[in-house]
């Protein structure tokens, strides 16, 4: 999600860059490595996924550059009316600008300009993962707000049509700045201080003792590394050995304790709105696009160890997971060859250090429908030795015999 100053701008893109304009990572440094190319057949399966894993063909099929119209009917409710819309981007999300007239008033304040966001997929690219829903955006904001960071207000949260079903979206403030996402952003050196600051206030805000949820939410490494296992199909038996014996690791040598807070996981130029005449002048709008929100230690993207490993695992087993969903015909709201391509990243990264041997995600699917059809297989030889044992415990009746 993003919010301009100038609104006429238009535009089509998928997913969200995990770096600032200037190339530095600002939590959102997964799975980074050169090695991002994929093999044709991946290619083919990534084209070939179902609607529901190629968000943005979705949600430009579902409204194109309309706004669904539950969102009028909502803001009608409020006693307020849209006179016009415009679409202004998708990605993960299909994004609208609106003028409202009459106004609308919350919290004694009248607003005549929002932004609408529709949430298209519910699995993002990041390493820390959960759903994404309109709650876990509404409360990552309230949070962030509780730390001192300018977050848009939300107005309210509703459902629309699509041709996927029900959708979430949220109408949010809009913020009047001179960001505009790819093009104008902070000087340098502004920028990261602006970063450096909101990073500060997150980290200096703990979350231990505060309700968070629907919020992903790991109060240690070790726990993360306990619930990425219970992702993993059994039929990936080396990725399963490999977060074994790195947890082990971990267990044994864990990191100091810290209190979990608040991470944005997607710092970028495009989130960071900011205004200023000069260099050293400029200052913080609002931080946007809370989707993928976590709570978890504050060195999570840190490049040590074990940070550094446990990130490339976590892509890596949400990778090894979509290859199973995709088997199975089950796979969830995502753009699946942004995913993918982090997988790639991640499990390339893994070989370079010996820690796993490098595989494909068609390779993971390969081996995920052998699986499948051994399993099928052995079901179908279950229900012949059943059949078998029911025919040859039947005892007919003996009718030559008589009595006498």
């Amino acid at each position: 999600m993003f919010f301009f100053h100038d609104v006429s701008s238009t535009g089509s893109s998928s997913g969200s860059d995990a770096r600032s304009d200037d190339g530095e990572s600002h939590q959102s440094n997964d799975g980074e490595s050169h090695h991002s190319e994929l093999d044709q057949e991946t290619e083919d399966l990534c084209d070939d996924a179902p609607l529901c894993a190629r968000i943005g063909e979705a949600l430009d099929q579902s409204f194109g550059s309309s706004l669904p119209p539950e969102v009028a009917v909502l803001l009608s409710a409020r006693g307020s009316h849209v006179s016009s819309s415009r679409h202004l981007k998708t990605s993960f999300h299909a994004t609208f600008f609106v003028e409202m007239d009459p106004p609308l008033l919350d919290s004694g304040a009248s607003f005549c300009r929002a932004v609408v966001q529709v949430l298209g997929v519910e699995l993002g690219d990041k390493s820390l993962f959960g759903s994404v829903q309109a709650s876990t955006l509404t409360r990552s904001m309230e949070l962030a707000a509780m730390a001192g960071v300018r977050v848009p207000k939300v107005f309210a949260t509703g459902r629309c049509a699509s041709l996927l079903g029900p959708l979430d979206f949220v109408v949010e403030e809009f913020i009047d700045t001179q960001t505009v996402e790819d093009k104008v952003k902070a000087p340098k050196d502004d920028w990261q201080g602006i970063v450096r600051d909101v990073e500060s206030k997150l980290r200096g805000h703990s979350l231990t003792g505060v309700d968070v949820s629907p919020l992903p939410h790991f109060g240690s490494l070790s726990t993360f590394l306990q619930w990425l296992m219970t992702l993993v199909p059994l039929w990936d038996e080396s990725l399963i050995r490999c977060l074994e014996l790195f947890a082990e690791g971990v267990l044994l040598s864990p990191p100091p304790h810290l209190e979990p807070v608040l991470l944005h996981q997607d710092l970028n130029g495009g989130n960071v709105l900011c205004s200023g005449q000069a260099p050293g002048s400029w200052s913080l709008d609002a931080i946007i696009d809370w989707e993928s929100a976590a709570v978890a230690d504050p060195r999570w993207f840190n490049e040590e160890e074990p940070w550094h490993t446990a990130r490339a695992l976590a892509l890596v087993t949400k990778g090894s997971r979509l290859a199973e969903q995709f088997t199975r015909g089950k796979l969830p709201r995502c753009e699946l060859r942004e995913l993918v391509e982090c997988y790639e990243r991640a499990s390339w990264e893994l070989n370079q250090s010996g820690m796993l041997h490098y595989e494909t995600w068609a390779a993971r699917v390969g081996r995920a429908r052998s699986a499948a059809n051994s399993l099928l297989l052995q079901q179908q030889q279950q229900q012949q030795q059943q059949q078998q044992q029911q025919s040859w415990s039947f005892q007919p009746p003996d009718r030559g015999r008589t009595s006498g």
